[in-house]
């Protein structure tokens, strides 16, 4: 759906902390997002360990980033 936007917006840097919550909102141009429709969030939050032994792996075995955190 072109004009499509969410906020906050992707890429946003925010500090929260434990028991914090975040609103996220999609709107359209013309306020109508449709029917049935549904997002959904994604995070790597929780998964740093994994993220560091692919710094490591890439680093030290010369082996591209794996992106298993996702």
């Amino acid at each position: 759906m072109a004009g499509l936007s969410m906020s906050p917006l992707p890429g946003t840097r925010v500090v929260r902390h434990a028991g914090d919550l975040l609103t996220f909102t999609l709107t359209a141009p013309d306020g109508h997002i449709g029917d049935g429709w549904q997002a959904r969030l994604r995070t790597n939050l929780g998964r740093a360990e994994r993220v560091r032994e692919e710094i490591l792996q890439s680093h030290f075995e010369k082996l591209p980033l794996a992106g298993a955190a996702w």
